[in-house]
Order: C-alpha cells, then structure tokens, then sequence
C-alpha cells in the first residue's frame, strides 16, 4: 500500500470512528429531548389542573363570602 491510501485509509477510519461518536451524540440529545418534553407535557398538565382547582377554590369563597351575609 501506497502513502496515499494508507493516508486515505487513515481519515477514513477517523472518519468513521467520529461519525459514529456524533451518532451516539444526537442519539443521548434526542433521549434528553423526549425527557425533556415529556417533563413539559407533565408541567403544563398540573398547571391546567392548578387553574382549575384555583377557578374552583375562587368559586367556593365567594359562596362561603355571600352564605355569611
């Protein structure tokens, strides 16, 4: 084998070797994203539920405010 391929070969190789490193990379990004969205999702659910539970809680007051008068 010539330099040139075995210079070919080389960067191949290394090529390759970071090729697959940044595929193991996107891959760990995408799993944190997934974590990340479904933690969102899980965020936006309990806030829905706080507001409505606080609409609620407003509701009761002002009957337990106008029942006292």
């Amino acid at each position: 084998m010539n330099t040139r391929e075995e210079v070919f070969n080389t960067d191949l190789s290394r090529l390759n070797s970071e090729s697959l490193d940044l595929k193991v990379k996107v891959e760990s990004l995408a799993s944190k994203n997934n974590q990340l969205l479904e933690k969102a999702h899980k965020a936006e659910f309990d806030l829905l539920q706080n507001r409505c539970w606080n609409s609620f809680s407003k509701t009761y007051v002002h009957k337990l405010e106008s029942d006292l008068v």
